[in-house]
């Protein structure tokens, strides 16, 4: 993942992951925009973009981010999962089971998987 290297975005994007960890997307959402429009499109932001939908209860907003995010960061199972968790809210069960067998076979991740509250939504269709 790429983050942003200047220390205005880098400060933001850091404020945006700490909200999200607090549960206040909005606050986080404000961080987010406050990056630079050029940096918006990097990776690192990216993530936490679609992290952020997510929380905020949007995932057809989180959708075609994390779908741009997988295609153009096909290596790095951080994206894959990111498009299993948006897909496993929209019901997208087939969808989430693709992209979360791409992440197994970048990293073993079951620990990250098994601690997630999507979990039972997704576990539970996955069959």
């Amino acid at each position: 993942m790429v983050a942003p290297t200047n220390p205005h975005d880098h400060r933001h994007l850091e404020a945006a992951r700490g909200w999200l960890g607090l549960g206040d997307w909005q606050s986080a959402s404000d961080e987010l925009e406050e990056i630079t429009p050029a940096v918006r499109a990097t990776s690192g932001v990216l993530l936490v973009r679609v992290e952020n939908y997510l929380r905020a209860g949007r995932p057809e907003m989180a959708q075609p981010v994390a779908q741009t995010l997988a295609r153009a960061c096909s290596a790095d199972w951080r994206a894959h999962y990111a498009l299993a968790q948006t897909e496993t809210q929209l019901r997208n069960f087939t969808a989430a089971r693709t992209a979360l067998e791409r992440a197994f076979a970048l990293r073993d991740i079951r620990h990250r998987a098994l601690a997630d509250p999507l979990r039972q939504t997704l576990w539970g269709n996955l069959n």
